[in-house]
């Protein structure tokens, strides 16, 4: 899986949530297309690429978190 834009944080304090925690978090906002009147749109989604897997990976005490936007792309002759 090759990244477009890729953002690493590291926080300054204490992370106290746990995986699961950040996950029901997460799993309000979940990423979605574009709606007819919408021109973008963006959400969380599984940042090991498989549908429908958590959103939330952890490895070695580390939590990966992936967010998704789409952009919805107008012909030049609707611009016009």
């Amino acid at each position: 899986m090759w990244f477009k834009n890729i953002h690493f944080y590291k926080f300054d304090g204490a992370f106290r949530l746990t995986a699961q925690q950040l996950q029901e978090a997460l799993q309000t906002r979940e990423s979605r297309g574009c709606g007819q009147m919408e021109l973008t749109a963006s959400g969380w989604c599984s940042p090991v690429g498989q549908p429908h897997s958590a959103l939330v990976h952890q490895t070695n005490g580390q939590l990966m978190i992936a967010m998704r936007r789409e952009d919805k792309i107008l012909p030049a002759s609707l611009v016009r």
